[in-house]
């Protein structure tokens, strides 16, 4: 294996002058260190003592949110009294204690993955992402347009504390992957990722007031996504049925808490 080049950033625009299609950025080192990565670099630029680990009250475009910083790590937020509760459920969702000591919310949500533990709370939630320009966009527009914002920095992600949201993720074991997470909000928003097939388009349900398991599941079988196949975690079927009936379940638990 060829030796990786390591640079420690001094400063945030020095970090994203560096960036390029041969480096990455690294923080907490969860997944660049883990057997089998996706991360393929040959160097590595440390931001770790960028002071972006904060988590502190904030504004934008003029509305009340809470800005945490790309670097704090799930276990931070975890413990933090200002992360509501639905965040840190979803930090949860990571059962091991040492990995939530390291691996942080930045890192989680610029790989995109298809089996987020963030993700789908925070495309439900309607939280933004902000880049070291300065720049901020939605997370569900960052992760579906992933591959245009590789190289860029992301410094912090802003979710709304006055929002709810329940979700449901499912795996084969507490550690392992998860082949199906769903998502729903006060906001009456409804995100759901199945690994393999990515964030589903979710628009119909979202935007309809009908969320009956008989509605759910007529939704999630006629969604065109030839993505979800049939694998060792089950059939195209069965996830498409586990995803309607978990919308239809968390949308019931969200309508009686607004009671």
């Amino acid at each position: 294996m060829a030796e990786k080049e390591f640079i420690v950033a001094k400063s945030i625009p020095i970090a994203a002058r560096l960036k390029d299609g041969k480096s990455a950025f690294l923080a907490g080192g969860t997944e660049i260190n883990r057997l089998g990565s996706s991360v393929d670099a040959s160097k590595l630029i440390s931001i770790g003592r960028l002071g972006l680990d904060t988590i502190n009250e904030a504004e934008v475009d003029g509305v009340s949110c809470l800005r945490i910083g790309a670097t704090a790590t799930f276990q931070e937020c975890v413990e933090n009294p200002k992360v509501p509760g639905w965040f840190r459920q979803a930090c949860l969702f990571m059962s091991s204690r040492i990995k939530r000591n390291m691996a942080t919310i930045g890192g989680n949500v610029a790989l995109a993955r298809d089996d987020s533990y963030l993700i789908p709370s925070l495309v439900a939630s309607g939280s933004l992402v902000e880049f070291s320009n300065g720049r901020i966009l939605s997370v569900a527009k960052y992760v579906k347009d992933h591959h245009r914002y590789t190289d860029r920095l992301i410094v912090a992600i802003y979710i709304d504390p006055q929002v709810r949201v329940e979700a449901k993720r499912f795996s084969n074991t507490a550690a392992g992957h998860a082949y199906v997470t769903v998502a729903v909000s006060s906001n009456g928003d409804v995100a759901a990722q199945i690994k393999g097939a990515g964030l589903l388009d979710t628009s119909v349900i979202s935007n309809s007031l009908d969320r009956s398991e008989k509605f759910c599941l007529k939704w999630i079988k006629n969604l065109r996504n030839p993505k979800v196949r049939n694998d060792m975690y089950g059939s195209s079927a069965y996830k498409r049925y586990l995803t309607g009936v978990t919308v239809a379940t968390l949308s019931e638990k969200i309508r009686e808490a607004s009671k």
